[in-house]
């Protein structure tokens, strides 16, 4: 085989590597807008933003703590208002979005400061959020989170 078919065919293979890695890492719109509100639902627990957050959660929200404690929407909003749970910093690591018809899921790691009651804790979950479009607007309908290892 000759040096230019060579050449042509490690540029056909660079290209074909190059596009098809870009095409599947790529994320669709709605993921991206997922991911946005995951973050902007941690930026309203830390700022203790109660409207903000609740127009995020679904009425009927299940949030599974790591430490197995179940909240509902309001349980967990009233928690964050009277200060019994306090939202200090939220680290996202590398999550990863995945959207279907009406519902986004949220999946990855956080590294996070709170105080519940009056004990601080800095702990690593791996997490869950799901997602789903409601009448106006995304709603988490659930959250579970575990300890990292």
């Amino acid at each position: 085989m000759s040096a230019v078919r060579i050449d042509q065919l490690l540029l056909a293979t660079v290209a074909i590597a190059v596009f098809s890695g870009a095409l599947f890492a790529q994320e669709s719109a709605a993921e991206r807008d997922c991911l946005a509100l995951e973050r902007d639902r941690y930026s309203a627990m830390i700022d203790v933003d109660i409207y903000r957050l609740a127009d995020m959660l679904d009425d009927g929200l299940v949030f599974i703590h790591a430490s197995g404690r179940t909240d509902t929407r309001t349980s967990f909003l009233d928690r964050l208002a009277a200060g019994t749970l306090t939202y200090k910093s939220i680290d996202l690591v590398e999550p990863k979005a995945r959207a279907f018809d009406g519902v986004c899921i949220v999946s990855g790691q956080s590294n996070l400061s709170i105080v519940v009651g009056e004990n601080a804790r800095d702990l690593s979950l791996l997490f869950t959020s799901v997602w789903v479009r409601n009448a106006n607007n995304w709603q988490v309908a659930a959250y579970q989170s575990t300890r990292a290892p």
